[in-house]
């Protein structure tokens, strides 16, 4: 069990008196939208943001992967067999997490109401606000809404009364059969029932079913609303031709071109985007999902987090449209250091390089931590433990080999096979799992390796606590989740950093034990067992540095200026 605290957010001084001064020009305080949240940096931002005074919230539309997911961040929980991509929280003890109301998950129909319902008290009928928020010839939702109501009111209600007449005077309802249908709102499963009624086989009641059928023989197949929504389309589809001749003129050299099927798919969503993106003063949109705003021509700022790496460079509909989106975005934040060569390309003079939003001074209380370490050394015959949650992605031909565990994976068996009593914890992550499991097994090092699967961040700290060495990465030379969140509770960090790279963003690079070889590895763990107080410094000047260089505040502060320029 554990206890978990939020930290205030100390912002500068010039962003808390902008804040102050928005709520008396406005009387409420700025609103910020989220779109997307991958690895959940979404819900971090967010949470802080609303640490620091604004109202924030998050949109997670169509995405139930448990790494973006609240549960994965603040709930202290066993993973055992969840679906890692379709996650049924009831059926998980969360120990009483609760989720905060401004994190809206759901498929993207449901969050889009949900949000509406927010922000439009009392609800309006939706066929008068479509219908006389501009002028009837310059809104073609207008003619579908017109067209809608004579469908679904006239001949629906003809349906209606006939179906009365039918089981009110035969009375004769078979027993209902229920099918189980699920409905994704809030990421819970709720059950709804549907039931189906079979017809009692009289006379009467066959030419009652006969004018059903002809009634909504008409109202599906040949109603005026499937015409409206056809012209409705293609007016739209028209209109959304300025992005085809915008891409061809940002990126003249570029073979492949926007064509009407890049956004055909979001025709029909976003009339709804538009009515939601009005309630917020700032939006935000994650990885891809700037492409939303953009495409409903309300100013956006776009948040990489790796993003820019290759999906810009595709030649598909996703890269196509993710560059136009970078391009046209107000400013754009690159979490990752080797991502800005490409915002300098897609967003000159326009981005900020900012942190992953993280707090680092959420206050922690975490039980277990000696009996787990105990119980990992006994089992896996050890005196010294790593912790190697990396994602196992290694191999010659794998597209995702960005890790190189395999320099990890022969330090360690060097070191076992030197006569040093290591052993590993490892998570179940990654194409290589298998590869790796096979290259332990073949160097006689199984019985010292011991697997776990992925791990919220609570759990992921106890087991940082409880070994003396974190290892990441041996490749990239720049540095994530993994590392930054083992480095907030003083966990001390094996990876490879490229401190040339590092010293461009920070003023001074982690305190890692920075390695680059099998060899490096090796000679950083014999000089923490030789020397027991090099590994309490490590944990203290890790925790400094969080404080220092990955502080929430200046993550916030970046961000906040954005949008005071962007009012200004």
């Amino acid at each position: 069990m554990h206890t978990r605290s939020a930290g205030n957010v100390e912002i500068s001084q010039r962003n808390r008196d902008w804040i102050k001064e928005f709520k008396i020009r406005n009387g409420r305080p700025p609103r910020v939208l989220h779109i997307g949240n991958i690895a959940n940096n979404a819900y971090n931002n967010s949470k802080l943001m609303n640490q620091a005074g604004l109202v924030s919230d998050v949109i997670c539309y169509d995405y139930f992967h448990i790494m973006g997911c609240p549960e994965w961040e603040d709930a202290d929980f066993e993973v055992g067999e969840i679906d890692h991509y379709n996650p049924d929280w009831r059926k998980v003890d969360l120990n009483n997490f609760e989720r905060p109301d401004w994190f809206i998950q759901g498929d993207i129909l449901s969050c889009l109401e949900i949000l509406r319902s927010k922000w439009e008290k009392p609800p309006i009928d939706p066929l008068i606000r479509r219908g006389f928020r501009f002028p009837f010839y310059l809104n073609i939702d207008w003619f579908s809404s017109i067209v809608s109501f004579l469908r679904d009111k006239v001949l629906g209600g003809f349906i209606r009364i006939v179906s009365f007449l039918r089981d009110s005077l035969l009375g004769r309802w078979s027993l209902p059969i229920a099918s189980l249908s699920r409905l994704r709102v809030l990421g819970r499963n709720y059950k709804s029932l549907s039931i189906f009624i079979r017809i009692a086989s009289f006379p009467i009641g066959s030419i009652l079913v006969g004018c059903i059928k002809i009634a909504s023989f008409f109202r599906n197949t040949f109603s005026l609303s499937r015409f409206a929504s056809f012209v409705s389309r293609k007016y739209r589809s028209f209109s959304m031709t300025k992005f085809s001749r915008r891409f061809a003129k940002e990126f003249p050299s570029r073979v492949d071109k926007v064509t009407p099927k890049d956004y055909q798919d979001y025709l029909y969503i976003l009339p709804h985007w538009k009515n939601i993106l009005r309630h917020y003063d700032f939006i935000i949109g994650y990885s891809t999902d700037g492409i939303l705003p953009m495409f409903c021509e309300v100013p956006f700022f776009a948040f990489e987090h790796g993003t820019l790496r290759d999906i810009p460079d595709q030649e598909d509909r996703s890269g196509r449209l993710t560059s136009l989106a970078y391009r046209l975005a107000k400013h754009v934040f690159v979490t990752n250091f080797d991502c800005v060569e490409k915002a300098k390309i897609l967003a000159p003079r326009r981005y900020s390089l900012i942190n992953h939003p993280f707090d680092e001074d959420a206050a922690f209380s975490i039980d277990g931590v000696e009996e787990l370490r105990t119980r990992l050394l006994s089992d896996l015959n050890c005196e010294f433990l790593f912790f190697h949650p990396t994602r196992q992605d290694w191999t010659k031909g794998n597209p995702m080999a960005d890790k190189q565990n395999d320099i990890f994976l022969e330090a360690f068996v060097a070191l076992r096979k030197a006569g040093i009593d290591v052993g590993v914890v490892c998570c179940n992550w990654g194409k290589d799992v298998a590869a790796t499991k096979e290259f332990l097994r073949a160097k006689g090092c199984d019985p010292y390796v011991a697997w776990v699967e992925p791990m919220p961040l609570l759990p992921f700290q106890r087991m940082c606590l409880a070994s003396d060495v974190m290892a990441d990465q041996f490749k990239l030379g720049a540095f994530g989740g993994i590392t930054f969140k083992a480095m907030a509770v003083g966990c001390p960090i094996i990876t490879y950093l490229d401190e040339e790279m590092l010293l461009r963003q920070y003023p001074q690079c982690p305190p890692v034990l920075n390695c680059a070889t099998v060899e490096d590895i090796i000679a950083a763990v014999r000089s923490l067992l030789d020397q027991p107080e090099k590994r309490r410094k490590l944990s203290a000047d890790s925790r400094s540095w969080m404080k220092h260089y990955h502080s929430k505040a200046k993550t916030l502060d970046i961000q906040i200026d954005q949008f005071r320029l962007a009012l200004s």
